[in-house]
C-alpha cells in the first residue's frame, strides 16, 4: 500500500478541466498501473474526470480517427515542416519508437493523445 503508479499532479492541476474528485484521483494513481514510455507518463483528464487508457495508437486508429487525433497531435508538436509532420504521423504504429498513447474521456468520448518519443 502507499505506492503510486502515476503522478497525482496530473489530476490536481488539470488545466481547463473542473476539479477531479479526490477519491477518483486516489483510484487512478494507486490502483491503475501506468504505461512505460520514453518521457514522463501523463494521464489525460477531460470533463472533470480521469480518462480511460486505450494504449498505444496503431496506424489504423490514427488513420480512422485522423480528424479527431491529428489536430491534437499537431497542437502538441507544433510542427514547422508540414511534409515531415505528415511523414511522421503516417509512420507511427504501436511498435515504433515514436508513440502516441490514446486516452478516451469517460464522459464525452473524446480521444486525447499523449505524444511520447525518445
Amino acid at each position: 500500500m502507499g505506492a503510486l503508479f502515476c503522478d497525482a499532479s496530473d489530476f490536481y492541476f488539470a488545466p481547463g478541466s473542473p476539479a477531479i474528485p479526490h477519491e477518483e484521483i486516489e483510484e487512478l494513481t494507486q490502483r491503475n498501473p501506468i504505461y512505460a514510455g520514453w518521457q514522463q507518463p501523463q494521464w489525460r483528464h477531460h470533463c472533470g474526470h480521469g480518462c480511460a487508457f486505450l494504449g498505444a495508437a496503431t496506424s489504423y486508429l490514427l488513420k480512422k480517427k485522423r480528424g479527431k487525433i491529428e489536430p491534437k497531435v499537431r497542437d502538441i508538436l507544433k510542427p514547422k515542416d508540414e511534409a515531415r509532420f505528415q511523414q511522421l504521423y503516417n509512420s507511427i504504429d504501436a511498435d515504433t519508437e515514436f508513440l502516441i498513447w490514446i486516452f478516451r474521456c469517460r464522459v464525452c468520448g473524446d480521444l486525447l493523445p499523449h505524444v511520447d518519443f525518445p
